[in-house]
């Protein structure tokens, strides 16, 4: 055998070729690589009232309330108009000064100086209730609370009115000297009405009584029974709301007669009479349509229809019918239905509803609330499947992704939409995952991955968008881990370690999570690749038997395996910290992987960073031996003799390595052999004398190095022949 082969056996022989996955350690130079990892993260779940199961108004007969009242609809004449505070000294004074025998013109001069007053506190009485609307609808604390003081403004205001306008009317009604007076049911009217709005009730039904009682003729009786009819409506005492509303449509030609019919509507809703409802309401709704100053009331009655109609109609039938009330209000009306349907949680018929609505107007401008709408009741139906609910979040979603940036949809509608689709996919995404985490559901951890993944793909610019992208990659783990089928879990554990990657690359997480990210992606390739370790170990028995009589040719690298080394990168580049022990361990295994498939230009420079940098490591004399074996498989033995110097060179390297020092020694020695008998060669070839004393030398040496090779005696006899 040729004295190179001999060498080349010999690293062969000394040098590990490799460590297998979770393989024990063979005795020279294999390695075992730590790869364990415990997956239990906790996952923050923040539900806000986006995603809550919407929770259904419960019936009864305090439930329904009119948005409309008198004051929206009655034109009492005296009471509407412009305000001229400039008359105010101007009456006081003509009453001070007209003598009280001046009965008619005294009299007069009451009445108008308390319509005055009542005016006014009608007026600021509805300025109050404006600020509060304003209060409500404020965004910011500085808009609240300069709501909040014109509302106080308004009510003091009113109440000063109130008080001027009671004094004044009752010295005009109590005063029997004016008893006579022509306008007094109509005083007494605005007292009553005046009273009302300040919620002074016993004491208005006081005078509405009188009025009644004196002036059963007045054209004022109807309103003064719609006074009575309020109150009682407002205190739930139906049936004599019933009653007296009953007392005004005793007069068609008053202007109280369709509100007081809108109002018996109500009384019929509320008794749960909803026929007569939808009847009552149709009939107001069409009796108001010509008439501008019943403008107000007719899209009240209209708006009230639809209520009744959700009680009793069939929600494939309501456009047809909301057609027949109003063909131009119909969809308008629809879309109040499926509201309605909402709030009730008849979460069937809301979805229904909504869902006609975007097939009729898919461009409406409130096409992506319906959808959010759909969604949201699918959470609260009974028997939709958490597959029926993802699904409509994802519809959401996907819709949202369709429409951003383009401009179609006003802003307050376009944010809406942003937010209404982030919070159903981001919390309720994490809402399953931390469900399943308690029951190991993985039916529950496959709908949470859908949702982790739409919100990632449409919100990337998302405030939690980091963290989210962990949860994600976490949830991913856990599906591969707890999944049975060997191709589906292959599959998943690329998956997880993709999403690991990504978080590591997004770079918004903390260095202990990126640290975490990037050892889980290593991790997750190397459970998709799933060496089979009795498999490595048999390769490297092969390898260590063999003799490397040609020189080893570069291998294409799989795409999988090259994915393992693009994990290594990922870790190598993002985390720094020059102690860290798995950067050393990534290190080591991308240029075992590199030397797998004879890359060995790109895994000579990861052994010897390891040699050189991190000589303490565990990894460090694996590398070495490694190195050794790669120049042996590359036919380059200079190379590995000058390794072989170097490392002797370092002692601090080599304290405690028994096993590698012995494998050095034995290499340096089979290179001064070979240098020796090039030495013979030469003194045969030029039968220089010189040449074979410096043999005979050299032959010396050899054996002095090693006086205990069991070799020596072929070494002593060369010595001789040279010398001879």
């Amino acid at each position: 055998m040729s004295k190179l082969k001999q060498i080349a056996m010999m690293a062969t022989l000394v040098a590990s070729t490799g460590p297998a996955w979770g393989q024990a350690p063979p005795a020279k130079g294999g390695y075992e690589a730590k790869y364990k990892r415990q997956s239990d993260v906790k996952v923050t779940v923040n539900l806000s009232d986006r995603v809550k199961p919407v929770q259904p108004k419960q019936q009864g007969t305090s439930e329904f309330k009119p948005e409309l009242n008198a004051d929206q609809v009655l034109a009492i004449e005296g009471l509407v108009g412009k305000i001229q505070a400039e008359q105010e000294q101007i009456l006081i004074q003509l009453i001070q000064q007209t003598p009280d025998d001046a009965v008619e013109e005294k009299s007069d001069y009451y009445f108008r100086l308390g319509e005055l007053y009542a005016k006014q506190q009608r007026y600021w009485r509805l300025q109050s209730a404006q600020a509060q609307i304003a209060m409500d609808k404020a965004r910011t604390p500085q808009q609240k609370q300069q709501a909040a003081q014109a509302a106080k403004q308004a009510q003091d205001k009113a109440k000063g009115y109130l008080l001027k306008a009671v004094k004044t009317y009752q010295a005009l009604t109590s005063n029997d000297a004016f008893r006579n007076y022509p306008k007094m049911d109509m005083a007494l009217f605005y007292y009553g009405y005046t009273l009302t709005g300040g919620h002074y009730m016993k004491e208005a039904r006081d005078v509405y009584d009188k009025l009644l009682k004196n002036y059963p003729s007045s054209k004022y009786v109807p309103e003064a029974h719609l006074a009575f009819a309020d109150y009682y409506f407002e205190n739930n005492d139906l049936d004599n709301a019933e009653a007296r509303y009953k007392q005004v449509l005793k007069f068609p030609k008053s202007t109280a007669y369709w509100y007081a019919m809108y109002k018996m509507g109500w009384i019929h809703l509320n008794k749960q009479r909803f026929q007569e409802a939808l009847e009552t309401f149709y009939q107001v709704a069409q009796a108001t349509k010509t008439d501008k100053k019943d403008e107000v009331l007719n899209r009240a009655s209209k708006k009230d229809f639809v209520r009744a109609y959700a009680e009793i109609g069939k929600a494939d039938k309501a456009y047809d019918a909301f057609k027949r009330v109003d063909a131009s209000y119909a969809f308008d009306m629809e879309s109040i239905l499926a509201d309605l349907y909402l709030e009730q949680g008849k979460s069937d018929k809301a979805i229904y509803t909504y869902r006609d609505l975007m097939k009729r107007a898919p461009t409406n401008k409130n096409v992506c609330l319906w959808q959010y709408n759909v969604a949201h009741a699918m959470l609260s139906m009974p028997g939709a499947t958490n597959g029926d609910k993802v699904a409509e979040i994802e519809n959401l979603n996907h819709l949202w992704g369709a429409l951003k940036g383009k401009k179609v949809l006003p802003a307050a509608e376009t944010q809406e939409c942003h937010d209404n689709a982030a919070a159903m996919s981001g919390e309720l995404a994490r809402a399953y995952h931390s469900e399943s985490a308690k029951t190991k559901n993985p039916e529950t951890l496959a709908y949470a991955e859908k949702l982790y993944k739409v919100y990632l793909e449409t919100f990337p610019d998302a405030e939690d968008y980091a963290q989210t992208q962990y949860f994600y990659a976490e949830l991913l783990w856990s599906r591969a881990e707890n999944e049975k089928n060997a191709r589906l879990a292959t599959e998943l554990w690329e998956t997880a370690a993709v999403a690991f990657t990504n978080v590591v690359q997004t770079g918004k997480v903390d260095a202990k999570l990126m640290k975490e990210s990037a050892y889980a992606a290593v991790l997750g390739w190397k459970n998709a690749l799933n060496v089979d370790p009795r498999a490595q170990a048999a390769q490297d028995e092969k390898e260590e038997k063999e003799t490397y009589t040609k020189k080893q040719e570069p291998q294409p690298i799989p795409e999988r395996q090259q994915k393992m080394i693009a994990a290594f990168d990922i870790y190598i580049k993002y985390i720094k910290d020059p102690k860290d022990d798995e950067l050393v361990q990534m290190k080591f295994l991308k240029a075992r992987m590199y030397r797998s498939y004879k890359h060995f230009d790109e895994a000579i420079p990861l052994f010897m960073d390891i040699i050189e940098h991190h000589p303490e490591h565990e990894t460090a004399e694996f590398s070495a031996n490694l190195l050794l074996d790669t120049f042996n498989q590359m036919q380059d033995y200079d190379k590995m003799i000058a390794l072989v110097d170097k490392l002797q060179a370092m002692p601090k390297f080599l304290d405690g390595k028994d096993d590698l020092k012995q494998t050095l020694n034995t290499l340096k020695a089979q290179s001064l052999r070979k240098h020796v008998e090039q030495i013979e060669q030469v003194a045969k070839e030029t039968k220089d004398n010189a040449k074979y004393v410096e043999c005979g030398l050299a032959y010396q040496d050899l054996y002095n190095r090693n006086p205990e090779d069991p070799k020596n005696d072929e070494v002593l006899y060369n010595a001789g022949v040279c010398f001879r």
